[in-house]
C-alpha cells in the first residue's frame, strides 16, 4: 500500500515540474516577442508575490508596476514573470522594462 501511495505522490510531483516548466517555456517565448515588437518604459515595484514552484534557479513572481509611460503619465499594471531566485524585485525598486501599449500587462522586465 505505502508503495502505491509513494508512486502516486512521485507522479503528483513530476506532473507539476512539468507545468511549471511548460508555463516558464511560454513566457520565455512570450519575453521574445516583446523584444520585438514593444516599447521600453522605466517602471517601479508596488508589489512581488511568488507564483508556483521553483525550477532550477528560477521562479515565477506575480508584480504589480507602476509604469512611467513616454507620455508622462503613470499607469498600474499586473503581470508575471520569471525572474532568477536571487534578482526577485522588491517594492520601490526601479526597472526598465517593455510593454506592448495594447495590453499593458505584456510586460519584460529587462
Amino acid at each position: 500500500m505505502q508503495k502505491g501511495i509513494n508512486t502516486l505522490l512521485d507522479s503528483v510531483g513530476f506532473l507539476r515540474r512539468f507545468i511549471a516548466q511548460k508555463r516558464i517555456l511560454r513566457n520565455l517565448q512570450h519575453q521574445r516577442f516583446l523584444l520585438r515588437t514593444g516599447m521600453k518604459a522605466t517602471a517601479h515595484v508596488v508589489e512581488v508575490e511568488t507564483q508556483g514552484d521553483r525550477i532550477n534557479n528560477l521562479i515565477e513572481v506575480k508584480l504589480a508596476l507602476g509604469i512611467h509611460k513616454p507620455d508622462g503619465k503613470v499607469i498600474i499594471a499586473e503581470t508575471h514573470s520569471i525572474v532568477e531566485v536571487h534578482k526577485i524585485p522588491v517594492p520601490g525598486q526601479t526597472l526598465q522594462i517593455w510593454f506592448t501599449p495594447k495590453d499593458i500587462s505584456c510586460i519584460l522586465i529587462q
